[in-house]
């Protein structure tokens, strides 16, 4: 592809979101600038008359503010050597290959996209490649009505929105020095669009391929002072912070012909020193914000990478409850019956259904007292409480037989079928994978006066430990949910409490499922 000559010239557009760019780009079309083949299309209710920006530009324009972490509505300065980065450089070669393809043999082109006032030193490194002479022009509106226009648009505050607008035509002002420069008015366009033009011609030093007479017609058509949506009134002005109101005034008079860049340069300057001050706290407050919501994300993962964990747990244990209670558990009134049993022994003998008592109940999902009246007329050296025909993980408190009282710690049976769980909340807590849990007593070294019956007393819960997990998820994330030092704190020691008791599940379900499959072989 030739290299073109100083002789080609591209228009650039300069100027903030909603300030009459598309309308000014529309003229400037008509009177023979190129603007490419691919133009993003008009969008009703937003800009029915067509935006008039090149989709290729625009969509380069967007990657690169993203891997810059920046938007188009971002009020933050551009990032420190950005024009060094990789990012930038990869945008500067796709855009010499768009623009060269687009523009290589047109004259007299053009491109808008408000983007540009921010990139603009990108723009003028790559039209410095192509050997092509660049020109801007700024179109600028009162602050006020474009606060308005995105405000009904966008929902943007009125406070972000002036701030954006002096960061857009101020950088492009900063880098735009050296160029042929020209400033126009968004009223001044809709109220004399063909002065404007005249404008631009004298003060760029170009003649336009279309003489300004020929276009009236069409320009017409779109350009109409009665669709004015929005408009400010003094009100609004007043509401316009000082220094935003001042740069539109001499940016007003410059289009006007009542000023000189020279004083455009020395309220921009101004604003550069003083910005960067306020700019760099934004952005401070904005990575610290992004860090949060990333550590925030992580918690909330882990969190529910262990509620999955409890719930496929608590899955599995309900699906081992079903069978042994299709295979145990007899079924009455709609309602799964459970029995619990205590049997006793002597020191030389074995437990029997003889020598054993039963207390029907339906389930002991609460806290169950479970009474058995047995007859041993001889005695007894070893009782056996069996508090259910399922399995599951169980916490025995207050035993008593014949009203004594009996310490109930792990550390009092004997025999345990088939875990005991580590707990220091007081009394015994088992758990056992298959439909015969039980805990074994000795009772020879009980002082215990023996008649004709012995009655047992025994205080009895079922435990669910996924339903104790997930509650214990769901209450540190409420305590913890505005604190995320104390999530953290917290998500840790929760980790670290649970981590044995799932190991302990598991544990049992494979042993459960072994046993099982030996069962029905």
């Amino acid at each position: 592809m030739s290299i073109p000559s100083k002789a080609n010239r591209a228009i650039l557009l300069l100027g903030m979101h909603r300030s009459g760019t598309s309308a000014t780009m529309r003229v400037i079309n008509l009177l023979g600038a190129d603007l490419g083949h691919d133009l993003m299309p008009a969008a009703e209710g937003n800009n029915p008359l067509g935006f008039w920006e090149h989709n290729g530009v625009v969509a380069i324009h967007e990657e690169l503010l993203g891997a810059l972490d920046r938007s188009w509505q971002d009020v933050r300065a551009m990032p420190d050597d950005w024009l060094s980065s990789e990012s930038a450089a990869i945008a500067r070669k796709k855009l010499y290959d768009l623009l060269s393809q687009e523009f290589s043999s047109s004259p007299l082109w053009a491109v808008k996209d408000p983007r540009i006032s921010r990139l603009l030193p990108l723009w003028l490194q790559v039209l410095g490649d192509m050997n092509v002479e660049a020109c801007a022009v700024f179109v600028v509106r009162n602050p006020a009505e474009v606060a308005q226009s995105l405000a009904d648009r966008d929902g943007l505050s009125s406070e972000l929105t002036h701030l954006s607008w002096l960061q857009y035509i101020l950088e492009g002002e900063l880098a735009a020095r050296h160029l042929v420069r020209a400033v126009i008015t968004y009223d001044n366009l809709l109220h004399d669009w063909a002065g404007c033009m005249r404008l631009l011609e004298h003060e760029l030093h170009l003649q336009w391929p279309v003489a300004i007479e020929e276009i009236s017609s069409e320009v017409a058509a779109f350009i109409n002072v009665s669709e004015r949506h929005h408009k400010a009134d003094k009100a609004d002005e007043a509401e316009l912070p000082e220094l935003a109101r001042s740069v539109y005034e001499v940016f007003l008079e410059k289009a006007n012909g009542y000023s000189s860049w020279d004083r455009i340069e020395k309220i921009s300057d101004v604003y550069q020193r003083s910005a960067k001050v306020f700019l760099d706290g934004i952005d401070a407050t904005v990575s610290q914000f992004a860090a949060l919501k990333v550590t925030a994300a992580q918690k909330s993962h882990q969190l529910q990478q262990l509620e999955q964990r409890v719930d496929g747990l608590q899955v599995a244990l309900k699906e081992m409850e079903a069978r042994n209670f299709m295979r145990v558990g007899p079924l009455q009134g709609g309602q799964f019956k459970d029995v619990a049993k205590v049997y006793f022994r002597h020191a030389s003998g074995a437990y029997s259904e003889e020598d054993s008592a039963q207390f029907l109940h339906e389930g002991l999902h609460g806290a169950t007292r479970i009474l058995w009246r047995l007859q041993a007329p001889a005695g007894l050296d070893f009782i056996r409480l069996d508090p259910s025909g399922f399995p599951g993980e169980f916490l025995l408190q207050d035993l008593q037989i014949n009203g004594i009282k009996i310490d109930c710690k792990e550390d009092s049976f004997t025999t345990v079928h088939q875990f005991i769980v580590r707990d220091d909340s007081g009394g015994c807590r088992f758990a056992s994978s298959d439909s015969d849990p039980f805990v074994e007593l000795d009772a020879r070294s009980l002082t215990i006066q023996y008649d004709a019956a012995v009655v047992v007393e025994l205080t009895c819960q079922r435990l669910t430990p996924g339903d104790e997990l997930r509650q214990l998820i769901e209450a540190t994330l409420q305590a913890t949910s505005d604190d995320n030092t104390a999530k953290q704190t917290e998500l840790l020691r929760l980790q670290q409490a649970t981590h044995t008791r799932l190991y302990s599940l598991e544990e049992r379900l494979t042993l459960s499922d072994t046993n099982h499959t030996n069962a029905l072989t």
